[in-house]
């Protein structure tokens, strides 16, 4: 049985979410459906926007976007994705940009940007003018290449998830490389990152903290292990 609709939009938004956090910025997902809003994002500048996340899949209608009840906004964001190809296909645009390109259907109700898969000159037309929003993640993580985020380096002390206790590296990190503990709780997610595994003194709680050069930093708490 395959997925429905509801789980494809799903899928486009947890791609979004992952690309955002790869390149330094954070989504804060809203617990209900306000206003169209799919996720507040915080960028590397500290700063907010919105985004209204619409995905498509091939063959159906693959490229055409429909957003209800769009209202522009400086801080609103569409961003349109194209799933079920080779590679993610991602279109980033200003609200204000989006109803400027955009068809008015349904009495004014429904804006339909239509830039399907390039494969008609109308088609054609529409994506050449708007390239510049092709891939545009810059406009959502404040991050002018976007590119992820380098890492810093390894870190030399850091906080226990749990107690809060300031650990020291060369007194807590147990272990500086890949291990058979770190691969049994993260299985092959991280597999090619460096990692390091740090104890907590004071509460004997575990951590992972985990990097990798052009990428961001993630501490992973794992508790007591035995």
């Amino acid at each position: 049985m395959g997925i429905g609709s509801t789980e494809k939009g799903k899928l486009g938004e947890l791609y979004v979410f992952s690309k955002l956090i790869e390149m330094g910025a954070m989504p804060f997902v809203p617990t209900a459906d306000v206003k169209g809003i799919d996720a507040i994002v915080r960028k590397v500048d500290g700063t907010y926007i919105e985004i209204q996340i619409k995905t498509t899949w091939p063959p159906e209608q693959a490229g055409y976007f429909n957003v209800s009840g769009l209202v522009e906004r400086e801080n609103l964001f569409i961003v349109g994705v194209i799933m079920g190809l080779e590679k993610p296909e991602t279109w980033i645009l200003p609200s204000m940009i989006f109803i400027k390109n955009a068809t008015v259907r349904e009495k004014g109700t429904v804006h339909l940007l239509s830039l399907g898969l390039g494969e008609t000159k109308l088609e054609k037309s529409r994506r050449e003018e708007l390239a510049e929003y092709r891939e545009a993640w810059h406009l959502l993580t404040g991050n002018p290449k976007g590119k992820p985020q380098a890492s810093s380096g390894r870190r030399s002390n850091m906080k226990c998830h749990s107690c809060h206790h300031e650990m020291d590296k060369n007194l807590h990190c147990l272990i500086a490389q890949p291990s058979e503990i770190i691969d049994k709780h993260l299985a092959e997610y991280f597999k090619g990152y460096r990692t390091e595994l740090w104890k907590c003194p004071q509460c004997g709680h575990h951590k992972i903290f985990i990097y990798r050069n052009d990428y961001p930093h993630f501490d992973v708490p794992l508790g007591k292990l035995r």
